[in-house]
Order: C-alpha cells, then sequence, then structure tokens
C-alpha cells in the first residue's frame, strides 16, 4: 500500500484489481481494495474453489485472503475481455484485451500455477510494450542468463513442463523484440527492497 500513497492514490480510489493467480503472495493485498471489482484468470480460480484446507493450503491458495464477497466483486477474464491475437513478434497467439483499445491485453503464461496470466501494456511514452510476468520468470536476470529456477522449486509449481516451456517463450519474445520490457513481480531489479520499508 505505501507505493501507491506514495503517489497520491488511495486504495479506496482502485476500481479494478487483476489476478495473475491465486498463491497467497498475489492476494495478500486483495482484501485493502474495498471498491475494487477482480478480474482473473478462471483457469486459476476453478480448480482451487474445489479444494479443502489442506489442499488449498497446499497449492499456495489461502481462500481467507480474498475479502468477504469475492464471488460478487469478480468476473474471469474470459467472461469480460475479447480474445485478439498479439501484434509485433510474439510466441503467444494472442490475449484477452481488458480494456477493449489494445493497451492492456491478459495473456497466458502456464507453469508456475494453473491459468496464470500476465499483463501486456502498450504505452504511449516510456517503454513502449511492457510485459508484466507474474511468477512465469522469478528474475530478469534469471531471463537474461536462461537460468530457470532449481529443479527442487518444481515442488510449487502446478506444472513444471509448462514452466519450463512458458520460460522458453518468454526467452524468444525478449530475442525477437528487444524493446519488450519483461517484469516479473519478484524481480529485485524492478521492486528494490528497502528494508526500513520492511515491518
Amino acid at each position: 500500500m505505501h507505493q501507491l500513497e506514495k503517489l497520491g492514490i488511495r486504495a479506496d480510489e482502485i476500481g479494478t484489481v487483476i489476478l495473475s493467480h491465486f498463491h497467497a503472495d498475489h492476494i495478500a493485498g486483495a482484501r485493502d481494495f474495498p471498491n475494487a471489482r477482480f478480474l482473473y484468470p478462471e483457469a486459476a480460480y476453478a480448480p482451487l474453489r474445489r479444494l479443502g484446507p489442506f489442499r488449498s493450503t497446499r497449492a499456495g491458495f489461502l481462500p481467507g485472503l480474498l475479502p468477504d464477497g469475492f464471488a460478487d466483486q469478480a468476473s474471469p477474464i474470459e467472461r469480460t475481455a475479447a480474445w485478439t491475437p498479439l501484434p509485433g513478434p510474439s510466441p503467444l497467439s494472442g490475449g484477452w484485451d481488458l480494456l477493449g483499445d489494445g493497451s492492456l491485453i491478459a495473456v497466458s503464461l502456464p507453469g508456475h500455477a494453473a491459468g496464470q496470466i500476465g499483463l501486456l501494456l502498450y504505452a504511449s511514452e516510456g517503454p513502449t510494450r511492457c510485459l508484466l510476468c507474474a511468477d512465469a520468470a522469478w528474475s530478469s536476470l534469471a531471463l537474461r542468463e536462461n537460468r530457470p529456477p532449481h529443479p527442487a522449486a518444481g515442488i510449487v509449481m502446478d506444472d513444471r513442463r509448462a514452466y519450463r516451456d512458458t520460460f522458453a517463450q518468454l526467452r524468444r519474445w525478449q530475442a525477437a523484440d528487444p524493446a519488450l520490457v519483461i517484469v516479473p513481480s519478484h524481480c529485485r531489479e524492478f521492486f528494490p527492497i528497502d528494508d526500513r520499508e520492511v515491518p
């Protein structure tokens, strides 16, 4: 929340929150946005709804982190956005056009978590193309140096083979489109940790 506050944005001003997948570290702040509607990939949420407490926890999903009434505030992206081909060099066939103008496209990045998506942003200034790749890679350095996670990390992945395929697709995409900025969720290059800000 402190990052939004630094920009002068209050949590109650946020109208839409897009969830890439349902691991606890990606939904932990969902309750902080009282006025938001939530968009999510159906393939990420559907299998989790049927799990009991033990299997949910094992899958990295803690349903108590979602706001009360989540089902009333949330919609699958597949039902709210049109499928569109991706412009330019991309190994992906397309994605869901979330705003209807091609500026924000949700793309499938499976492997780390069932149904995981990334967000492809097209901007008029700054980097013109940016892919928020969620946990499809854990750092930009790993992508640059072709260093996927250690095989032991596969224990927390939904599908190891799909993860490797997605990781390879990101590397091909970056090679074909060097202007594309790929931002992993946990990358310290983009999100340096200031120990003074950690409670």
